[in-house]
């Protein structure tokens, strides 16, 4: 899945991107095909008991449900990093401890399908020093 800076815009990023246009800041990728599921003697098979056989979803590693989490990238205009809380079927980074979103990833539990919209550029790395991106 990729993104580009460009297309950033004023609303979301405080500055226009050089190619601005907000309806290329998201994009779909579609892994539920790249999973093999195996049932066992309880089958895949949709019951009352068992109404979703495979169900994807997303997870930080060492989120505890209250504090967010370091993502590694850092907020292109604050120079602040971008701190991720899941909630239900959606991982929001925000930019520190503020309510400003950086990014968005959600996952469809049914299909595998998840969605990245990227709000506000970032801090990248370019053989190995940090540079702002587009």
């Amino acid at each position: 899945m990729t993104l580009s800076e460009t297309h950033l815009t004023l609303a979301t990023n405080g500055v226009d991107g050089t190619a601005a246009d907000s309806t290329k800041t998201s994009v779909v990728g579609h892994f539920g095909g790249d999973f093999t599921d195996t049932f066992g003697a309880d089958s895949g098979a949709i019951t009352a008991l068992n109404p979703t056989p495979v169900a994807y979803s997303l997870s930080i590693t060492g989120f505890n449900g209250v504090t967010r989490v370091d993502s590694g990238l850092i907020d292109s205009q604050t120079g602040t990093h971008d701190l991720m809380f899941l909630s239900g079927n959606t991982i929001t980074g925000y930019v520190g401890n503020t309510n400003t979103v950086a990014f968005t990833i959600t996952v469809n539990p049914a299909n595998g399908d998840v969605t990245f919209t990227e709000n506000r550029a970032v801090v990248q790395a370019q053989d190995g020093r940090l540079v702002d991106g587009e």
